[in-house]
């Protein structure tokens, strides 16, 4: 269940998950599209069932500075609560300023041993990204993560797409200093410097909203290609985003 952040304010949400019969996950975001409609106050909700599938349903306790200590501990009673082991799993996260997403990933993914994970991050409409929220059974939680385990004959089909090329920005650069998930320059000079130089920022001021809707197109060493989205700048002017280790020379 996705939904603006005032469905938990007005205890909507709440409501909607206590009404119904089976584990609730959720998290707030900043848009939601349904057939036929999409906006940001809309409260939505996928019904997830099957007659040979099993689920199991869980939030961490709350994730201080490591991630993988309470994402082992949620996994293993998801794994208690399951007839075998789990073919698929889902999650949603939360946004910690101080822990990368990729730290999520590379946890859930060391106790699954690489079973397939779909998810994402909640997220929310204010551009200093506070009031985001990760909900379950109707309490919802700022510093913990969500995760669905399913166990039965899942096989799950991926599909990725890309930015249409005509709109992208052609500028290239390298990452060339960066600090767990804050890049800290590019092109040898500070992050807020390089912004300004290609238009994404003026006078010394960072637009939060435009650069968060930027995703970034990274070239690895083994020229894999990933895609991560800037969401803050920090005090210092360092470009925050979701992943672990930027990597220095992307």
């Amino acid at each position: 269940m996705n939904f603006h952040a005032e469905f938990l304010e007005t205890g909507v949400a709440r409501e909607v998950s206590d009404a119904l019969p089976f584990d609730v996950v959720g998290g707030t975001t900043s848009n939601v599209a349904v057939p036929g409609d999409m906006g940001d106050l809309i409260l939505s909700a996928a019904v997830l069932t099957s007659g040979d599938i099993s689920f199991a349903a869980g939030m961490t306790e709350p994730i201080r500075g490591n991630a993988k200590t309470p994402i082992g501990e949620l996994y293993s009673s998801l794994l208690d609560a399951l007839p075998g082991k789990p073919s698929f799993l889902y999650t949603l996260a939360p946004i910690l300023h101080n822990i990368g997403g990729d730290e999520f990933i590379e946890a859930i993914d060391e106790f699954s041993g690489g079973i397939p994970l779909f998810g994402s991050l909640a997220f929310t409409h204010k551009s200093d990204c506070s009031g985001i929220y990760t909900f379950f059974n109707g309490e919802h939680y700022g510093d913990a993560l969500a995760l669905v385990a399913m166990s039965g004959d899942v096989n799950p089909t991926f599909l990725k797409t890309s930015l249409p090329e005509e709109r992208m920005i052609r500028q290239k650069a390298i990452i060339t200093e960066s600090e767990k998930n804050a890049i800290r320059s590019i092109n040898g000079i500070p992050v807020h410097e390089y912004l300004e130089s290609v238009g994404l920022a003026e006078n010394g001021k960072i637009n939060e909203v435009g650069l968060s809707s930027i995703p970034l197109i990274l070239t690895l060493e083994d020229k894999s290609q990933v895609v991560r989205s800037p969401y803050a700048m920090t005090e210092d002017g360092d470009l925050r985003r979701q992943e672990l280790r930027p990597p220095i020379g992307a």
